[in-house]
């Protein structure tokens, strides 16, 4: 360092040597794709009510599910004599999937969550994952008998009366002529909707670990570890939820049981 003596200035300060602090980079960033949420819309032409939702979210074999951008190594700094100080490294966060169902792959410089198969997009645990899908394109009957299945379903039609379904994932009855007289619709880790609603004749029983969405229940069983959301009415049905949810505006809860850990809301 050449120093030039003859310019100090005796009692005032002369900077002779300076260092630069390490610069901490960026966290390691994560994206996700969403799941859309699951809430119920009621539309009225003055003719006909609808019930509708966005409720099963298809995905096909190695779809983006997710990516993360790596943490920045950071910039290091120097110190009075000109040596190198390291920088603290940005914090690495761990992308978080459902193992089974999906998959990592460097891209790009970037860390992608890819689809094993062709599902349905679902939030398990926290974690992003696709449930295997069973589309039933008309009813489940006479012609289908019962099914159980370690995935989602979308029926296009309905249940009929006697028949039961099982699923692990969501279950989705989208006919709008509803579900009547049938036997047992059970979700064993995900939500059930229904469109038309349900006449259960005193026959049916609906369970969901999730949530129930149903635009009206007429003598039916409903347990639901969620939520049960219903579009109109619920009359002489038996219904058991953390809450229970019937339109605030003209809802109502007529006859049967309702228990509720929660809440209980209607008209």
């Amino acid at each position: 360092l050449d120093i030039k003596f003859e310019t100090f200035v005796s009692g005032k300060a002369i900077l002779i040597a300076q260092g630069a602090p390490p610069v901490k980079r960026d966290d390691a960033k994560l994206t996700y794709l969403q799941v859309p949420e699951r809430k119920p819309v009621i539309r009225e032409d003055g003719k006909a009510d609808y019930y509708d939702m966005n409720f099963i979210y298809e995905i096909e074999e190695g779809a983006w599910l997710g990516e993360k951008i790596h943490a920045d190594a950071g910039k290091p700094g120097t110190n009075v004599h000109g040596e190198l100080i390291a920088a603290q490294r940005g914090r690495d966060i761990p992308l978080k999937f459902d193992r089974k169902s999906a998959y990592e792959v460097e891209e790009e410089g970037k860390t992608v969550i890819r689809s094993k198969i062709s599902g349905v997009l679902e939030d398990y645990k926290g974690m992003v994952s696709v449930n295997h899908h069973l589309p039933v394109n008309g009813d489940v009957g006479v012609e289908t008998g019962n099914i159980d299945f370690n995935g989602s379903i979308s029926i296009r039609g309905t249940v009929q009366t006697g028949f039961s379904v099982i699923a692990k994932g969501d279950i989705s009855i989208e006919g709008p002529e509803g579900v009547s007289g049938a036997k047992l619709i059970k979700s064993i880790d995900g939500d059930v909707f229904i469109r038309g609603g349900i006449f259960g004749l005193g026959e049916t029983r609906v369970e969901a670990g999730g949530s129930i969405f149903v635009k009206h229940v007429n003598e039916a069983n409903l347990v639901a570890g969620g939520d049960v959301s219903i579009g109109f009415y619920s009359l002489g049905s038996n219904i058991r939820a953390n809450s229970i949810l019937v339109d605030e505006r003209r809802g109502k809860i007529i006859g049967g049981t309702a228990i509720a850990k929660n809440t209980i809301v209607s008209a």
